[in-house]
């Protein structure tokens, strides 16, 4: 292994020699580059022999840095597992416990002392490896080639690796594997000094995260297939965590026309996450993308802004709202669509008796077991509110049998707020919670038989929704047909489980029916970053020979936030 390393070193920069390359200084040979195709254009050098060289050149270094790459694991994990096992970090402790060397330890310790001779630091020499008869503690062939060529790298190591990364980009501008590499490389960096330090300092930012950014750039640029998805996610992370420094912005502004506006369709859960970020120069930055995304793809993005647009987080919510109103002044029927379908599709979800009943067993917690008299009137409000303008046939027979219970609870609690503390007023308190407990124990009979909801009852605009502009929820692909929301089926099936799902059929413009499973009580997001994560498994699967002549894959299926 030594010596195949020490070749892959001589080869390259025998090659080096041959085309110019400077492995110090590789962006001089880039701004030469064309200036050898036009020689090679008149004839003065023999163009395919120049290419082959070059090519061969950009694989040596990639190879260069993956060795020193895996040099480098294999001497940490070596010196890790040693001071697991007690052996201590210095040459003299490991000879105090082993006794009796070999020559084989003997000639280590001569090896050891030329290194130190040499100013090689040798503090972290040994590894356990296997015991042989003789109480001889050995390393394994590639243990041992580790540890030497770590220590002839020095700390010059991590350096290296990069500069044979970036020469491989250099010599070959559209390979995808030696883009990956160094923005990975530059990411590792980062987050290496971001565990150590409590801040990342200036020259951090330049050295590492603006390359680690520009690289991701680049090797979604060249990525011919599916591939892109942690190359992207890496990219988000590190501009949001680094979004406070204006180069790593404007490295970020540089890189958006380079890639295809497709890339952000498998990260807008992610986006949106971060839509309200504080450095207002990113969130108008996100906004922008945000825009440019749904003029090209308003199907992949308007279920998702209403989501943040609902949010209880005021800032979230306006970023939101402020994209949907650009969005709407482009596409206005398209929006108009989504925003009624998702508000009918949430009152399908969950009626009133469901979120009256929720919401008391949160509020009650709230009151009783926190003692937050506070935090369970901003639990029940927006509901008193929304029983004070009913809309649908069911929401006014709710009212009609609830409704002045809950008037007098809700001026029970008024009046609470409105005393001087006291036993008169926990009494008040009091007197509202009997009239939420009894509300309580009516619902679950009034609403338990229910095995089946008509639209007409519960959310009738979806009966007047025909031949829509909208496509049918979690179907849109960018490179087929759009099927559209053709008409709703007017009778939903309710499940007969705890949290009682419903099931509706969609009619799409296909003539195919669609079947759904509207949960409520839960936040769906989770469960769309677990298909996301699937996605992301099932891409490095069909990369993988064998799994992909096993045609492994985990199945998936469309999860669609609504709140």
């Amino acid at each position: 292994r030594k010596g195949a390393f020490q070749m892959i070193e001589m080869f390259a920069n025998d090659y080096s020699s041959k085309v110019g390359f400077d492995l110090r200084n590789p962006d001089a040979f880039a701004d030469n580059i064309d200036a050898r195709a036009l020689d090679s254009h008149n004839g003065h050098v023999d163009a395919a022999d120049d290419a082959r060289t070059i090519h061969l050149l950009s694989r040596f270094y990639f190879k260069h840095a993956e060795w020193l790459v895996n040099i480098q694991q294999t001497a940490k994990m070596a010196q890790e597992a040693r001071a697991k096992a007690g052996l201590g970090t210095s040459d003299e402790s490991y000879s105090l416990r082993q006794g009796n060397r070999t020559s084989a330890g003997a000639h280590r310790s001569r090896h050891d002392s030329v290194l130190a001779d040499s100013g090689v630091d040798v503090t972290t020499a040994v590894t356990p490896g296997l015991v042989l008869p003789g109480d001889t503690t050995i390393m394994s062939q590639k243990e041992q080639d580790a540890e030497y060529l770590y220590k002839l790298q020095g700390d010059r190591i991590e350096e290296s690796i990069l500069e044979s990364y970036r020469a491989a980009t250099v010599l070959d501008r559209k390979w995808y594997k030696a883009w990956h590499s160094l923005a990975l490389q530059h990411y590792v960096e980062t987050q290496k000094y971001d565990e150590k330090h409590s801040n990342v300092t200036a020259d951090i930012i330049e050295r590492h995260v603006v390359p680690a950014v520009h690289g991701f750039f680049r090797a979604i640029q060249m990525s011919k297939n599916d591939t892109t998805l942690q190359d992207t996610l890496r990219l988000l992370t590190a501009w949001f965590n680094y979004s406070q420094h204006e180069s790593v912005a404007q490295a970020v502004r540089d890189g958006f026309s380079s890639v295809s506006i497709r890339t952000w369709l498998q990260v807008i859960p992610q986006i949106l996450a971060r839509i309200h970020i504080k450095a207002e120069g990113t969130s108008r930055l996100i906004k922008q993308l945000l825009v440019e995304v749904g003029k090209s793809h308003p199907h992949a993005i308007l279920f998702s802004l209403y989501v943040a647009a609902r949010s209880d987080h005021s800032k979230r919510s306006q970023a939101a709202k402020d994209v949907l109103a650009k969005l709407h002044d482009l596409l206005p029927e398209v929006v108009r669509e989504t925003e009624v379908v998702s508000r009918e599709l949430i009152r399908i979800t969950l009626l009133f008796p469901e979120m009256w009943q929720e919401a008391l067993d949160y509020a009650s917690k709230a009151y009783f077991g926190q003692n937050d008299p506070e935090e369970m009137v901003r639990i029940l409000r927006p509901l008193h509110e929304q029983a004070r303008k009913p809309v649908t046939l069911r929401e006014y027979h709710f009212v009609q049998m609830f409704g002045t219970e809950l008037a007098v609870a809700e001026e029970h609690v008024r009046r609470y707020f409105a005393r001087v503390p006291g036993p008169n007023t926990d009494a008040i308190m009091q007197q509202a919670w009997e009239l939420y407990f009894n509300l309580c124990n009516r619902i679950p009979k009034w609403f338990v038989l229910q095995k089946s909801l008509s639209l007409k009852d519960t959310a009738p605009m979806l009966l007047q929704c025909h031949d829509m502009h909208l496509a049918m929820p979690g179907t849109y692909d960018p490179d087929r047909e759009i099927v559209h929301i053709g008409s709703f089926n007017p009778v939903v099936t309710v499940y007969p489980s705890k949290q009682r799902p419903r099931h509706v059929r969609i009619t799409g413009s296909d003539g195919n029916v669609y079947g759904y499973v509207l949960k409520g009580h839960e936040d769906l997001r989770q469960d769309e970053r677990a298909m996301q994560l699937f996605g992301l498994i099932n891409s490095l699967l069909t990369r993988d020979s064998e799994t992909a002549r096993r045609s492994l894959a985990i199945e998936r299926f469309p999860v669609i936030p609504l709140s």
